[in-house]
């Protein structure tokens, strides 16, 4: 998957990158009620890429690691609600509602925890992380 970003902060061979071009807000009538706005994220410049702030670059993102990271944030979460429910009425027979949802919000809570240690480990390191592949300006 490739993205089209501009160039915010370089430090080695890191970049940190915006990205969410308003340019199609012009035309579209929800002007001021929308959204969107600027993301950023950090990125490695390729090799043999000279790329200096305000540059707009593309860059390539591992669709596996895309996937996977999609699915750590939205789906684990959930599954951890379910499991934590559903343990919550068999192992410990708890009757109603109450309670087991209490056990599912906790689920959830720890799958959000343990995505965000997840993606706070991947940031240390450079496997997985989006590449600079070439300088559009």
């Amino acid at each position: 998957m490739t993205e089209i970003a501009k160039v915010k902060t370089l430090q080695g061979n890191r970049a940190v990158l915006a990205c969410g071009d308003a340019a199609g807000c012009k035309t579209c009538a929800g002007k001021g009620f929308c959204s969107v706005q600027e993301r950023t994220y950090e990125a490695l410049v390729d090799e043999g890429i000279s790329v200096e702030l305000g540059d707009t670059v593309e860059v390539h993102l591992p669709s596996g690691q895309t996937v996977f990271s999609a699915f750590l944030v939205m789906i684990v979460p959930l599954l951890l609600f379910m499991a934590g429910f559903m343990a919550s009425r068999r192992l410990l027979g708890l009757e109603g509602e109450g309670i087991p949802t209490l056990f599912g919000l906790a689920g959830l809570g720890l799958g959000f925890l343990l995505s965000f240690i997840y993606s706070r480990s991947r940031s240390q390191g450079s496997k997985g992380m989006p590449r600079v592949t070439r300088r559009l300006s």
